[in-house]
């Protein structure tokens, strides 16, 4: 549970459902729009200002989830194991089911990680992995994703 929230309740927030597997994430668009059809889209933190900086999915993996090089933002949640390799770099906020993994140049992961399954030994996590708890990742990742709902009453009242 995260909060009131169960984990399958995350999905109905999802911008992007995959279905595991390995993955190849880059952003894409063009003529300056971003691609937000794209599944291996998840934004562009390295160009703010790009067609795809201000594009921040929330990604929900059915499955194991095996990711290979580039980058990407926004939230990230895993019903499954989550492997990372080749330099794979994400900032905001990601969500585990089971277990993560890193191999080879590892991965980066900028802002925060909660996994049901970590195992911190040397033998496990290789390469440069990095987990960096940025609040500022976290907060722009968050309000970015987040899309508005009406609510039931209004928020004014006449006083007279």
């Amino acid at each position: 549970r995260l909060g009131d929230a169960s984990f399958e309740d995350l999905k109905r927030f999802a911008t992007i459902i995959i279905h595991g597997g390995n993955r190849h994430i880059q952003p894409s668009g063009s003529a300056g729009l971003c691609d937000t059809a794209d599944a291996n889209n998840w934004g562009d933190p390295s160009d703010p200002n790009g067609s795809c900086g201000d594009y921040f999915p929330v990604v929900w993996s059915e499955g194991d989830l095996t990711i290979n090089q580039n980058q990407g933002q926004g939230i990230l949640i895993v019903n499954g194991d989550l492997d990372v390799r080749g330099g794979f770099e994400f900032y905001g906020p990601v969500i585990v089911r089971g277990a993560i993994k890193t191999g080879g140049t590892g991965g980066r992961f900028i802002g925060g990680v909660i996994a049901a399954n970590v195992n911190l030994e040397q033998s496990d996590v290789l390469g440069n992995a990095a987990v960096t708890y940025s609040s500022c990742a976290l907060s722009r990742a968050l309000s970015a994703s987040a899309a508005g709902a009406p609510i039931k009453e209004r928020s004014w009242a006449n006083l007279y």
